[in-house]
Parts: C-alpha cells; sequence; structure tokens
C-alpha cells in the first residue's frame, strides 16, 4: 500500500491495531476507539481494514497468517458481482 509516496506493508495495521489494544488494555481499561480512513482502492482500504480488524481481534503473540490479505485473497473479496456491470 502506498501512503505520500511511501510503501507502507498491509502488516503495519495489523502491528498498530495490536499495539493500540495493548497500550488500551494497560491505560483506559481495554476501551478504545478505532477509525480507518478510506479514499484509496477497493483492494487497498479492504487489505488495511482486514489486517486491522485481525489486530484488534487477535488474543495471542503467535501472530498470523498474512495471507489473509494476500493479493489472490482479496481479488476473490473484492470481486464485483456480475450484476453490478448493469447498472445504469
Amino acid at each position: 500500500m502506498s501512503r505520500h509516496q511511501r510503501k507502507v506493508p498491509t502488516s503495519f495495521y495489523y502491528r498498530f491495531a495490536k499495539d493500540a489494544k495493548a497500550f488500551a488494555q494497560q491505560y483506559a481499561k481495554g476501551r478504545l476507539i478505532s477509525v480507518l480512513e478510506g479514499g484509496y482502492s477497493d483492494r487497498a482500504l479492504t487489505s488495511g481494514a482486514m489486517a486491522h480488524l485481525t489486530g484488534l481481534a487477535h488474543h495471542d503473540e503467535t501472530g498470523v497468517d498474512e495471507n489473509w490479505w494476500s493479493l489472490p485473497n482479496l481479488t476473490a473479496v473484492c470481486r464485483v458481482p456480475a450484476y453490478a456491470n448493469n447498472r445504469a
């Protein structure tokens, strides 16, 4: 994912969310508000959101399978239904 002419790996969103969750648990009794901005391609937004939500939901230190937000999986998730191409 590119941000301000810099490449940001999707795993950054996972790690950031995981760190924010740990910070909230330590200093705010686990309370956390999480917001993501949009405006990117559907695929980039989907991969960032998946990684971010995974970081918030993940409970142990084993890590996650980053293939969840790999290009083939994102292509399958973001596939446009056939009826969407027939809109006026």
